[in-house]
């Protein structure tokens, strides 16, 4: 026996118990332990199946959760990594939630069918959305429903439907019985959540809304080089931040202007027009009240085109 073959057959020698192990169907990790559920959602009244629910589920620690959206034969799959008790919902939107909980072994497979309740919509919520101080009606204010689910973990806001309102303030929804949230909000206006909103089969509920004004902002008169109340002036304020907000207006034939807010803190007030420096100028803006602002704009030295490219090239370099 040459020293080649020999090495050779060490080799094979050493490499035996590897190999036998590596053969072994039986060895942890060569497959991973599945645990699925898989099932079809139907209509509980006419059987067909369901597509495009959305099935989840989870386990009592809640170490895994999973989800999947039914197929057009109603069909879902969802596959953990270890056994337990779980607890499974399937969602659609037009029928009750159904619940399921199951208790199985490590690497089996289990079928869970759904039967979901089509709701009824025999029930309205409607009302006015209108100033809280004029008491006119609000034109294309957000009316948004949500529906308040209860669950034996807690609670949740699902979402039922938004409108607008139109002219004459006005929004309706036509829903099922159960319990609702209403949440409205319009620019220039506080936004409104109302508490929760009980409504049994066929009930007519009505909801109305004020909304108040936004009560916080600046407000002023612009004037020219010559002291006159200046029209048509461009006046924003812009907050400051990774984020920013601005908000603008023009003043009117008296040179007046007022910008209201959404919430207060610190804000940067300009002014802008043709032929005239820019202003800038930093103002901090109560959470509960306006500020008065007046603004005197002075002529610009430069002709209006250099201007501008003055400005951007001061603007960038975070000196205006």
């Amino acid at each position: 026996m040459n020293k080649i073959t020999s090495l050779l057959l060490a080799f094979i020698f050493c490499m035996t118990p590897f190999m036998m192990v590596s053969a072994d169907p039986d060895t942890p990790g060569d497959d991973l332990i599945e645990t699925s559920f898989s099932g079809i959602v139907t209509d509980s009244t006419t059987q067909e199946p369901i597509p495009d629910a959305y099935v989840y589920g989870y386990d009592d620690e809640f170490r895994e959760f999973m989800s999947d959206v039914t197929d057009e034969e109603g069909r879902y799959y969802l596959e953990f990594n270890r056994g337990g008790h779980y607890t499974f919902y399937a969602e659609c939107e037009g029928y009750d939630t159904a619940t399921d909980d199951e208790t199985v072994e490590m690497d089996s497979e289990t079928t869970v069918d759904f039967a979901l309740v089509p709701k009824v919509y025999d029930t309205r919520i409607y009302g006015i959305i209108s100033d809280a101080d004029t008491g006119e009606p609000l034109s294309d204010a957000y009316v948004q429903l949500d529906e308040v689910i209860t669950t034996e973990d807690g609670g949740y806001h699902s979402f039922v439907q938004y409108t607008n309102t139109g002219d004459d303030g006005k929004y309706s929804f036509e829903v099922y019985e159960g319990t609702f949230q209403i949440y409205v909000s319009k620019e220039g206006y506080d936004y409104h959540i109302s508490l929760d909103i009980s409504v049994g089969a066929g009930d007519e509920v009505e909801y109305n809304v004020e909304l108040a004004e936004w009560a916080r902002g600046v407000f002023g008169v612009v004037y020219d080089e010559n002291g006159d109340p200046f029209p048509g002036v461009t006046v924003s304020l812009e907050t400051s931040g990774r984020r920013s907000w601005e908000f603008s207006t023009e003043t009117d034939e008296n040179g007046e202007y007022e910008i209201r807010v959404s919430r207060g803190g610190e804000f940067t007030l300009k002014a802008f027009m043709d032929g005239y420096r820019p202003y800038n100028q930093n103002i901090e803006v109560p959470g509960d009240s306006m500020v008065e602002q007046d603004i005197d704009m002075v002529k610009a030295l430069l002709p209006d085109p250099l201007l501008r490219i003055l400005y951007l090239i001061l603007t960038i370099l975070g000196i205006m």
